[in-house]
């Protein structure tokens, strides 16, 4: 198996070593992101909808690992997976009607977000797309949520989020730049 040349080795041919370079940083930017990229953060998304019962299914799902430790600690290994589906229920009441507390956000919430219905969200694929909105194809409503990123790791988890969804922006900007180049130069219209 060939090794990788690192930046270092490129430097080292010579003249065309900056073109090499900035070649090598352009196709990172332009690949997909995929699982192994996806950092796992934890955010709270708060459903703004009046549903009592709301619920919906996202493709993705967040595995995860525990191992035993010889001296008897656990030690968790999560990892992002695209396969699988992960449901998310954001009811407030259960079946006979009542009220459930453990479901909503407690009165030190945020002003918009108290009292309603949460779930604590890790994929990063599904934060994006509550920060978002639902859209539904049938009648073309909204399904409004507020993410908010709680807790030690806060600062951390928005700064790792805002740089993954301004990669999967890029991605998703060039893979459109491309298929309206590819479709001004034929017959066929892109639908």
């Amino acid at each position: 198996m060939a090794k990788s040349a690192t930046k270092d080795d490129i430097r080292n041919l010579g003249e065309d070593a900056d073109d090499l370079v900035a070649a090598e940083e352009f196709l990172a930017l332009d690949a997909p992101p995929g699982p192994r990229s996806k950092p796992i953060v934890e955010a709270t998304v708060v459903y703004l909808g009046g549903h009592p019962h709301y619920s919906c299914s996202m493709r993705g799902r967040i595995f995860e690992e525990r191992a035993e430790q010889e001296d008897g600690t656990v030690t968790v290994k999560k990892s992002v997976a695209d396969a699988g589906f992960t449901k998310y229920v954001f009811e407030t009441h259960d079946r006979l009607g009542r009220l459930e507390r453990r479901r909503v956000m407690p009165a030190r919430a945020p002003v918009g977000a108290r009292g309603r219905p949460y779930a604590v969200v890790q994929h990063p694929d599904h934060i994006m797309r509550f920060d978002e909105g639902i859209r539904y194809r049938e009648d073309g409503r909204i399904e409004r949520f507020l993410v908010l990123f709680t807790g030690a790791e806060r600062d951390r988890s928005k700064r790792l989020m805002d740089e993954y969804a301004a990669r999967v922006r890029r991605y998703r900007q060039r893979e459109q730049e491309e298929l309206e180049d590819t479709t001004a130069g034929s017959s066929v219209r892109a639908v």
